[in-house]
């Protein structure tokens, strides 16, 4: 098995994200994949980690927005 370069790793991790995002949906990550993702040129939201304490966290935009899917 074949190891690939950082730079290849960061690639792949923008092509489920581009996907979504052209279909139009609106992407929400913690900074280290956000970071990727943004750079990468695509459009997300940064959310605090859990375990940082801080608010809103992905558990609030869960109860926010799937509440609210109809």
């Amino acid at each position: 098995m074949s190891r690939s370069s950082p730079r290849e790793g960061r690639l792949n991790v923008a092509r489920t994200p581009t996907f979504y995002a052209d279909l139009g949906f609106t992407l929400y990550a913690t900074s280290g994949t956000g970071g990727v993702i943004s750079e990468a040129g695509i459009p997300v939201n940064i959310l605090p980690k859990l375990a940082s304490g801080q608010r809103p966290n992905v558990i609030d935009l869960m109860k926010n927005k799937v509440n609210g899917v109809r």
